[in-house]
């Protein structure tokens, strides 16, 4: 008799865990464990990837009174394991049901695992560098850490996880209040002003959200990349000359000024040159001798005066090209590239012939117009045949001689067949 009592409180044990998730001890040893892990795809199986809660509060443990039993924390791979239960109807509830959305229970023998649902915090973190909120196919994306940081109370969270190349994500997060702060990168670059609701704020660099149990929140850092400005003067060469011969030795001079807002060093490169002969000591010259860098950081709105020599050994050579480009380009943008260059463009004279600079401009995709005017036309009759040495006899009027002669032929044909009718008649 006590056995069939035995029996139908199991089988009651085993019908309510089906339906309301409860599981039942096993008499032998009293023991119920578990796993709790992050279900990320909601389909209530652990899959490759799928992280455990670890460290976690656990589980709790009712009996059918509604009596706890007890806590059951979980360890490092999210296991809990509740021991010396009595025989009997049980419910097992995830202590931190209030936080995750909690899927099914997944029943076993002595076991109940759980699949959990955290919240999630993401967004887009690049450089928008035209500041329209909407990220561009050439704007850089930035990395992930250290660049942002998430913090629930006095509680700092795990590093976020980059999304694609542009995107962050915060994964398995419990239901609160966050702050996301991010990275100030001045002067490299700094926040952008606020487009969407979803934006860091520019002048604080944080953002609060809130989130409920598995429920998304998005927060967007854009950053807008520092920019810097090198402005070439007019440039001079000296030696002047109305034209250079072979192996003439010049100097190109000109002044750097720095119109950005960032303090930098510029680099020179001179197009189509070999190595430098000299360049001033407001230069340091590479070991290749075609590009120089301003020994010293130009302060904003200073100038400074470079100069590079060159000897003339290319008879081709009629154009000295000199371009101003930030040392650190991986950092900064020059704003204004047009006024980077200098150029100066000069006669060369070598054996006699005089050689002009070519144009700079590209070819113009209509004809040009002719550069002298049109010869009139005029009404004064051809001028008279002239015998030239090796000639045809005839002024240089655009006639073919041979269309000519064969109009004579015709006229002389037409007369004869003329006269032999003529004759025909009168006889």
């Amino acid at each position: 008799m006590a056995n069939l009592r035995a029996a139908a409180v199991v089988t009651a044990a085993a019908i309510m865990a089906l339906t309301s998730g409860t599981a039942v001890a096993q008499e032998d040893t009293g023991t119920l464990e578990g796993v709790l892990w992050f279900d990320r795809n909601e389909n209530n199986v652990r899959d490759s990837g799928e992280p455990s809660y670890a460290n976690s509060r656990g589980v709790q443990v009712v009996d059918a009174t509604g009596a706890v039993l007890g806590e059951y924390p979980t360890d490092g791979f999210g296991r809990y394991r509740a021991t010396g239960l009595p025989a009997g109807e049980l419910d097992v509830r995830v202590v931190d049901a209030d936080l995750f959305r909690v899927g099914p229970p997944r029943k076993g023998n002595g076991t109940v695992d759980f699949g959990l649902l955290g919240a999630t915090i993401t967004g887009d973190l690049f450089v928008d560098q035209n500041e329209d909120g909407v990220r561009q196919p050439d704007e850089q994306g930035l990395a992930v850490h250290p660049a942002l940081r998430l913090t629930r109370g006095d509680v700092e969270l795990p590093d976020a996880a980059a999304v694609g190349d542009v995107g962050y994500a915060f994964r398995d997060l419990p239901a609160g209040e966050y702050v996301l702060e991010a990275t100030d990168l001045t002067p490299v670059a700094w926040i952008a002003a606020p487009r969407t609701e979803h934006d860091v704020d520019p002048v604080t660099r944080r953002k609060t959200v809130t989130v409920a149990p598995g429920d998304n929140g998005r927060v967007d850092v854009r950053y807008v990349r520092q920019t810097i400005d090198f402005a070439m003067g007019t440039p001079v060469l000296t030696p002047a000359k109305d034209a250079y011969g072979l192996n003439d030795e010049v100097e190109l001079s000109v002044s750097v000024k720095n119109l950005g807002p960032v303090t930098d060093r510029a680099t020179f490169v001179m197009f189509q040159m070999g190595p430098a002969r000299w360049a001033s000591d407001t230069l340091v010259m590479g070991q290749s001798g075609q590009e120089f860098t301003l020994r010293d950081p130009l302060q904003p709105g200073e100038s400074v005066d470079i100069a590079v020599r060159y000897v003339l050994d290319d008879p081709e050579t009629t154009r000295l090209h000199l371009f101003a480009r930030p040392v650190s380009e991986q950092r900064f943008r020059d704003f204004d590239t047009t006024n980077n260059h200098a150029i100066v463009e000069f006669k060369r004279s070598i054996g006699g012939t005089t050689i002009t600079p070519t144009p700079t401009t590209a070819p113009p995709t209509t004809p040009l117009e002719p550069t002298t005017p049109l010869e009139p036309t005029t009404t004064t009759s051809a001028p008279a045949a002239v015998v030239t040495s090796g000639g045809s006899g005839l002024a240089d009027t655009g006639a073919s001689p041979g269309l000519l002669l064969l109009v004579g032929g015709l006229l002389v044909g037409g007369g004869a067949l003329a006269w032999w009718a003529a004759r025909g008649r009168r006889a």
